[in-house]
C-alpha cells in the first residue's frame, strides 16, 4: 500500500505553516482514510486571503488536489498524530506531490549513471509500482532501486519489476515545463561519450552535495580564497547582448560566458564580434568558459561537442551553477538558510508578523519579508531540484529586496530585478567581475552595489565607487585577431591593464588622467604593427570597480535587514527570543567575514563607438 496519500497530507500541512505562520497548531492526525490537521482558530483571517479565512485558503490554495486532509479546531477522538518530515527528507523531497515524468525525473537523480533505462508507473488495479527495466535486474540493482524509491516516496511500496528489453521513454520533454533542467537518463539527445559524462557528472553534484548545502556550514575563507587565483569576468549573453569580446580578453585572464539558448546563439556571437572557430580557440586557450544555467538540451550541441573535447572543465552546467551559487548565498543571505526546523521557521515567522503589528508605519516592509521567506522556504528545495541554476533568484536577495522597496516606495521592481539579479549572483557564485550589457546593465549595475553593501543609515541610496568614463583610451576594433590578441594579453599584461583602469577610478585630477591614458595608449601602439591601423585600438569606455572601500564603510544588504530587524526588537520593547538568535547568530557571522564584494565592469555609453 503506497504511502502518497499521507505524504501528500503532511506536505499540505507544512506548507500551511510557513504559509500562514500566525496560526497555532499541535499536529497532524490520521482518522481512518483521512487526515485533520488541529488549529485552534481555523477561521481566522488568513495573511494575503483578500478576506479568506486560513480554511478556506488552504482548502482551495495550499492542500494538494485530492488529498483527504482539512482544518479542524477539535483533536479526532479516535486518530492518532503521524510525524513531519525531518529536514533531510524535506531536502530530498520525501512524499513531494510529482507527476510521473518529474518522479521518474527526480528517482534518476538518485540511481547511478549507469543504472539500466527504467520507467515508473501507477498501478491502479492492484496498487503497486510497476517498473518496466531495459535489462534484467541484479538482486543488488533491485535493492538499489528499492532503497530509492522509499527515499523519495516512502518504505510502504510495493514493487513489481517488468523486463522490457524494447522500453521506449514514452513522454517528450519538450511538452513540459521548460524551465526544468532535463536528467541524462531519459535524453533522446545524440551526445558523444564526453558531453553525456559531463551531463551525468553534472547531476551527480547536485545529488552528493544537495544535503551537506543545506544542513552544513560554509567555510567563508576556503570558499572565497578558491575564486581568487585569477582574474575573471562573467558576461551574461541570455538575451543575446554583449560588447566586442576583445576588450574583455584585455582584463581579465578568463572570460565565463552565459550561453544563450540556441535560438539566439548565432546573434550573440555576432556581438561578440567572433567566429565559432575562433571562439573555440579561445576555450583551447583557457580563455573562456561557458556557462549553461539552463537545460543542456536548450543549447548548440555542436558548440558544446568541440568544448567539451577540449577541456570537460571549460563547461559548467545548471546543478553545478546552482550549488556554487547556494554555497555563496549562505554567506550573502543567511537569513534564508540560519534556521533549520519547520517549527523554527514558524516561530521566526510568527514572532515577525507580533513585531510588524507593533510598528505602524514600519509595519509594511517586515510584513513583506515574511511573505518572501515564508514563499522560500516552503518551495526552495523543490524548485532547485527541478530548475537548478535558474531557480537560485527565489533563495537569493533579489525576492527581499524587490518586497522591502516596494513597501518602502510603493514601486513594483520584482521582475527588473528577477532579471538583473540571476547575472549577479552567478557572478558572484562563481568569483566573477560582472561585465552587465544590453537592457538589464543599469539594473544589474545597480542591484551589483546593493547585494555588496548597503550604507548603516540606508534609505534606498545605493552605494557606489568612484567610476569615471575612459573616453580617450585607444579601442580595440572588430578586426585585430581575437586569438592574437588573447595570446598577447595574458598573466602581466592582463594585471597591469587592470591595475590602470583601477587606478583611473580614483577621483584622480584631469591631469593625471591624460598622463595615464597617453602613457597607456603609446604602450598599446607597440602590439600593433600596421600604422594605418593605430587608430582602431579601442577599449570602449572601459571603466573597472576595482575599489574596495565599500567593505569597510558599508554592510552587506542582508546584514542591514537583520540589524533592523533588531532595531525594530529594541523599539517594540518586548522579547522575541527566537528572531533575536537569528539576528545574532547572522551579525556573528558577518563579523567574522564579509561577503566578497560584486564587481561589476561597465561599458561607458557616453563614449564614441569607433568600431
Amino acid at each position: 500500500m503506497l504511502d502518497h496519500l499521507q505524504n501528500y497530507a503532511v506536505y499540505s500541512y507544512e506548507k500551511l505553516r510557513l504559509l500562514q505562520p500566525q496560526i497555532k497548531t499541535t499536529g497532524i492526525y490520521k482518522l481512518g482514510n483521512e487526515y485533520i490537521i488541529h488549529c485552534d482558530n481555523p477561521n481566522l483571517l488568513a495573511i494575503d486571503g483578500n478576506g479568506k479565512s486560513v480554511k478556506e485558503v488552504f482548502d482551495y490554495e495550499i492542500r494538494v488536489a485530492g488529498c483527504p486532509v482539512s482544518m479542524s479546531n477539535v483533536i479526532p477522538k479516535d486518530g492518532y498524530r503521524i510525524n513531519e518530515r525531518s529536514q533531510t527528507e524535506i531536502i530530498n523531497l520525501k512524499g513531494n506531490p510529482f507527476n510521473t515524468f518529474d518522479l521518474n525525473k527526480q528517482l534518476s537523480l538518485l540511481l547511478p549513471s549507469k543504472y539500466p533505462l527504467f520507467w515508473l508507473v501507477y498501478n491502479q488495479n492492484n496498487q503497486v509500482l510497476d517498473v518496466k527495466v531495459k535489462r534484467e535486474l541484479s538482486r543488488e540493482e533491485q535493492g538499489l532501486f528499492e532503497l530509492s524509491i522509499h527515499k523519495l516516496i516512502g518504505e510502504n511500496t510495493n514493487i513489481n519489476f517488468i523486463y522490457e528489453p524494447s522500453l521506449n521513454i514514452p513522454v517528450q520533454e519538450s511538452k513540459h515545463d521548460r524551465l526544468s533542467i532535463s536528467v541524462s537518463k531519459f535524453s533522446n539527445q545524440s551526445f558523444s561519450k564526453d558531453l553525456m559524462e559531463k551531463w551525468e557528472n553534472d547531476e551527480q553534484i547536485w545529488s552528493d552535495n544537495k544535503e551537506k548545502l543545506f544542513t552544513e556550514s560554509t567555510n567563508d575563507k576556503t570558499h572565497s580564497s578558491q575564486k581568487e587565483k585569477q582574474s575573471r569576468c562573467l558576461i551574461n549573453g541570455e538575451m543575446a547582448t554583449a560588447y566586442n569580446i576583445r576588450n574583455y580578453l584585455t582584463l581579465f585572464d578568463e572570460l565565463q560566458i552565459i550561453l544563450p539558448i540556441e535560438s539566439k546563439y548565432m546573434e550573440f556571437i555576432n556581438a561578440l564580434g567572433v567566429t565559432e572557430e575562433e571562439l573555440i580557440k579561445l576555450i583551447e586557450l583557457g580563455k573562456v568558459k561557458l556557462i549553461l544555467p539552463h537545460s543542456i538540451i536548450r543549447y548548440k550541441t555542436g558548440i558544446l561537442e568541440k568544448a567539451v573535447a577540449i577541456n570537460p572543465s571549460s563547461i559548467m552546467l545548471s546543478r553545478e551553477l546552482a550549488s556554487e551559487s547556494i554555497e555563496d548565498l549562505k554567506i550573502r543571505n543567511p537569513l534564508l538558510f540560519v534556521p533549520n526546523s519547520q517549527e523554527e521557521k514558524q516561530i521566526i515567522l510568527k514572532e515577525l508578523l507580533a513585531m510588524a503589528s507593533k510598528m505602524n508605519n514600519e509595519g509594511a516592509w517586515l510584513n513583506g519579508l515574511v511573505k518572501e521567506l515564508s514563499n522560500s522556504w516552503s518551495s526552495m528545495h523543490e524548485l532547485l531540484s527541478v530548475r537548478g541554476a535558474l531557480a537560485t533568484f527565489n533563495v537569493g536577495l533579489g525576492p527581499i529586496l524587490s518586497s522591502i522597496i516596494k513597501n518602502l516606495t510603493g514601486k513594483d521592481y520584482f521582475l527588473e530585478i528577477m532579471q538583473a539579479s540571476n547575472s549577479i549572483e552567478w557572478a558572484a557564485a562563481t568569483g566573477a567581475v560582472l561585465c552587465p550589457s544590453g537592457p538589464l546593465a543599469a539594473n544589474e549595475e545597480n542591484l551589483a552595489f546593493l547585494y555588496s553593501g548597503v550604507k548603516q543609515d540606508w534609505k534606498l541610496e545605493i552605494e557606489t565607487s568612484p567610476n569615471i568614463a575612459t573616453g580617450k583610451l585607444l579601442t580595440i576594433a572588430q578586426h585585430v585577431p581575437v586569438v592574437d590578441l588573447a595570446q598577447t594579453f595574458t598573466g602581466s599584461e592582463v594585471k597591469r591593464f587592470r591595475a590602470l583602469l583601477g587606478d583611473l577610478t580614483h577621483n584622480k585630477t584631469p591631469q593625471e588622467i591624460n598622463v595615464i591614458v597617453s602613457n597607456f595608449n603609446e604602450s598599446v601602439k607597440q602590439y600593433e604593427r600596421n600604422n594605418r591601423r593605430l587608430d582602431s585600438w579601442d577599449v570602449k569606455g572601459v571603466g573597472l570597480d576595482l575599489t574596495q572601500e565599500i567593505v569597510n564603510t558599508a554592510i552587506p544588504f542582508s546584514g542591514f535587514v537583520t540589524k533592523q530587524i533588531g532595531r525594530v526588537i529594541e523599539k517594540a520593547g518586548e522579547r522575541y527570543e527566537s528572531v533575536g538568535k537569528v539576528v545574532d547568530n547572522i551579525q556573528s557571522k558577518f563579523n567574522r567575514t564579509s561577503p566578497n564584494i560584486v564587481l561589476v565592469s561597465k561599458m561607458k555609453d557616453k563614449v564614441k563607438d569607433l568600431l
